[in-house]
C-alpha cells in the first residue's frame, strides 16, 4: 500500500511503531550489555577472588604445618611430656584439616574450561600430599628419638617440599590473577561496545524520528494548503484549479480534495 493512500491515522501508527521498535531494540541491547558486564564482574567478586583468598590462606596452611613439624622436633630433642608432644601434633592435623577443607573449595570454583587453572590445582594437590607425607616420615624419626636425623630431614627435604608447594600455589594465583585482569578488561570493553552501539542506535532513531515527521507533516500540510487554494478559488468563482494528483489519494485529504 502507497503511502498517500494510507489513513493518517495508520500513518501515525506505522510511524510511531517503527520509533518504539527501535526503542525497544535500544533497550533489549543495553540490557544484554549490562547483564554481560554484570556476570564478567560478579564472576571476579565471587569466584576468582575468593580462589584467590582461600589460595593465599592454603599457603598460610602450608608455612604452618612446616613450623608444626619443626616444633614437634624440637619439642622431642628437648624432651618435654607426651601431653605437650600430643599438643603439637594436634596443631599439625588442624592445620593439614584446614588446608584440605580450603583446597576443596578452590577446586569447586574452578570451571572445565580453564584448564590450565586444573592443571595447576593438581600441581598444588600433589606437591601438597608429597609434603605430608615428608612431614609424616620427619615425625616418625623423631618420635623414634632420631631427633639429629630429623632436622637433617627437615632441612634435606621437608622445607624444600614445603617451598615447592608454596611455589605451586602461587603459580596458581597469578594464574587467577591474570584471568582476573583479562575478565575485568573483557567486562570494560563490553560496556564501551554498548556505549557504542546505543549511540549509533540511538542516532538512528533520531534520524528515523526526524525523517518520519518531515515526511508526515508533508504528506498532511501538502495536499491541506491545495485544499485551502481550491476552496479559495471556489469562494472566488474559479473553478478551472487543478487539484486531481490529490483527489486521486486515498486518505482523508483525497476524499475532502
Amino acid at each position: 500500500m502507497k503511502l498517500n493512500n494510507m489513513k493518517i491515522g495508520v500513518r501515525f501508527l506505522l510511524g510511531f511503531s517503527l520509533l518504539i521498535g527501535v526503542m525497544i531494540i535500544i533497550i533489549a541491547v543495553s540490557i544484554s550489555q549490562m547483564a554481560d558486564s554484570r556476570d564478567k564482574l560478579e564472576f571476579i567478586v565471587k569466584v576468582a577472588n575468593t580462589r584467590i583468598k582461600l589460595a593465599n590462606t592454603m599457603i598460610d596452611n602450608a608455612r604452618e604445618t612446616a613450623i608444626n613439624v619443626r616444633n614437634i622436633v624440637m619439642s622431642k630433642e628437648s624432651k618435654q611430656s607426651n601431653d605437650y608432644i600430643k599438643r603439637m601434633r594436634d596443631e599439625l592435623e588442624e592445620n593439614r584439616k584446614a588446608y584440605k577443607q580450603n583446597f576443596a573449595k578452590v577446586k569447586t570454583r574452578i570451571v572445565d574450561e580453564d584448564t590450565v587453572g586444573l592443571s595447576l590445582i593438581d600441581k598444588v594437590e600433589a606437591s601438597g600430599e608429597t609434603a605430608f607425607k615428608l612431614q609424616d616420615k620427619v615425625v616418625e624419626t623423631a618420635l623414634a628419638g632420631k631427633t639429629h636425623e630429623a632436622f637433617d630431614m627437615i632441612f634435606g627435604v621437608a622445607y624444600p617440599s614445603v617451598r615447592q608447594w608454596i611455589k605451586d600455589n602461587n603459580d596458581f594465583i597469578k594464574h587467577n590473577e591474570d584471568r582476573t585482569t583479562f575478565r575485568y578488561n573483557e567486562a570494560i570493553q563490553a560496556q564501551k561496545s554498548a556505549r557504542i552501539l546505543m549511540f549509533i542506535l540511538g542516532s538512528a532513531a533520531i534520524a528515523m524520528a526526524i525523517s518520519i515527521a518531515i515526511l508526515m507533516t508533508l504528506s498532511i500540510t501538502r495536499p491541506l494548503n491545495i485544499s485551502v487554494q481550491t476552496a479559495n478559488n471556489i469562494a472566488g468563482k474559479n473553478l478551472a484549479a487543478a487539484t486531481s494528483p490529490y483527489a486521486k489519494r486515498g486518505d482523508e485529504v483525497g476524499v475532502l480534495i
